[in-house]
């Protein structure tokens, strides 16, 4: 009798087991990753781009290869105390100034997508030449040189964030 009660609860323990891997939302998450620190590698294309005719003195065709790559990304993030809301505003106005000052207007993504104001930005930069975008990479590092949370990213894939 004495073996009969612990063997019972064995096999009970044991055929309630369930072997089949679960589909739990942890398992699921555990897909494919990628390093925030590293770019994300995309298919690359040649892409032809007519001088604008907003600059008529520029009439030659660029072409540059679309990596879905962006030139710069910035990503401002919080640690549970918000995201740096007047340094956002400050590096959007040096960037409208920078815009101005070389007398080109060049288009870029902003991405809110936390509930803290966490934003990113992306720019593609194709509009500029490659010492403009050096010296736009330079004011951007020089104006957030000061920020405590903020990522710069240089030839970096666009986050695909879930926007809330």
């Amino acid at each position: 009798m004495k073996l009969i009660i612990p063997l019972l609860v064995l096999m009970t323990v044991l055929s309630c087991k369930n072997n089949t891997p679960s589909k739990s939302g942890k398992e699921e998450s555990n897909q494919e990753t990628v390093n925030s620190q590293t770019p994300v590698k995309q298919e690359t294309k040649p892409v032809s781009v007519k001088a604008d005719e907003q600059y008529p003195d520029t009439n030659e065709t660029r072409t540059y290869v679309d990596s879905g790559l962006s030139r710069l990304v910035i990503s401002f993030y919080s640690i549970g105390e918000g995201s740096e809301f007047q340094l956002i505003t400050q590096y959007e106005d040096s960037v409208g100034s920078f815009s101005t000052r070389i007398g080109k207007n060049f288009d870029y993504k902003r991405l809110s997508w936390g509930r803290e104001g966490e934003t990113d930005f992306c720019f593609p930069l194709v509009e500029l030449s490659a010492s403009e975008q050096a010296s736009f990479v330079n004011m951007t590092r020089a104006v957030l040189k000061k920020a405590k949370w903020v990522h710069i990213y240089e030839n970096y894939a666009c986050p695909k964030r879930r926007v809330r």
